[in-house]
């Protein structure tokens, strides 16, 4: 970590952007250059960062600050809703098992033929 800033790094800080000050808010970028800071990022942290230890309240700084929103990723809800289908299911008649195998004399019969047909 870096050692803390005195009270002259600070002021050659907010001199800069300052300076470099467009329609009321500071170009990170150009102070960043001046002040050999990192990043604009970073430069735009250090300005919220002071504003804030010196009791200046971020939402005015919220306008210096740079905003990027970026794309989030839809998630599927665990929010329980409706059913997608409102009809209702035909329950599934059980299954009978018929272990024994005593059907053998009954006579099976196909759908659509007559049962005495074949006698």
């Amino acid at each position: 970590m870096a050692p803390p800033l005195s009270a002259d790094d600070h002021t050659k800080f907010l001199i800069s952007c300052i300076r470099n000050t467009e329609n009321g808010k500071p170009k990170f970028a150009e102070v960043a250059k001046e002040c050999d800071i990192v990043s604009a990022g970073a430069a735009a942290k250090r300005y919220e960062r002071l504003l804030k230890a010196n009791g200046i309240s971020t939402k005015g700084a919220a306008a210096a600050k740079r905003t990027v929103t970026t794309p989030t990723k839809v998630t599927k809800s665990t929010k329980k809703g409706t059913p997608k289908s409102t009809r209702k299911l035909k329950a599934k008649p059980a299954a009978i098992h018929d272990d024994d195998d005593d059907d053998d004399d009954k006579e099976s019969v196909v759908k659509g033929e007559d049962k005495n047909k074949g006698d």
